[in-house]
């Protein structure tokens, strides 16, 4: 329980301070990556940040991918994982942030029609594709990677 509590209060800071940092020139906890994703048709941006003995370690980490990483893949988030790392309340992640394009495309499989006519969704199957088949293998290519991995 009182993990839990560490966790809420860590989260909580970290969404005040992520909301004074969400210009990427301001994510100095990760890595920039842009790939090009034949399932979606499109360039994503992805951001990386890997955990702080990784480069000395030489061992595989679980990944934890951040969709919508302009919100949940910031830099108050990051570091907040980090320390909790370090206070040993969380296993050490490789933190993969993906940044949408068009949020509304990637969430439904199928094309929804709102009450005022616009329409959103119809790719969702696309993005998860994307995930599956272009990301995980260039992040499992890219970083040393264990079998486990988180989705949020």
């Amino acid at each position: 329980m009182k993990t839990v509590q560490i966790l809420f209060v860590v989260l909580a800071q970290a969404a005040i301070i992520s909301t004074q940092a969400q210009d990427q020139n301001d994510l100095m906890l990760a890595k920039y990556h842009k790939i090009y994703s034949e399932k979606i048709g499109e360039d994503r941006e992805i951001y990386i940040s890997v955990p702080e003995k990784y480069e000395k370690s030489g061992k595989k980490y679980p990944v934890l991918y951040m969709m919508d990483r302009e919100f949940n893949a910031t830099p108050g988030l990051i570091g907040s994982i980090r320390y909790l790392e370090f206070l040993s309340q969380t296993p050490e992640f490789i933190v993969v942030g993906i940044k949408n394009t068009n949020r509304d495309k990637d969430i439904y499989p199928v094309e929804v029609t709102y009450r005022d006519g616009t329409k959103a969704g119809g790719r969702a199957v696309q993005y998860l594709s994307f995930i599956s088949d272009e990301l995980i293998p260039f992040i499992n290519k890219t970083y040393r990677t264990e079998d486990l991995r988180i989705f949020r």
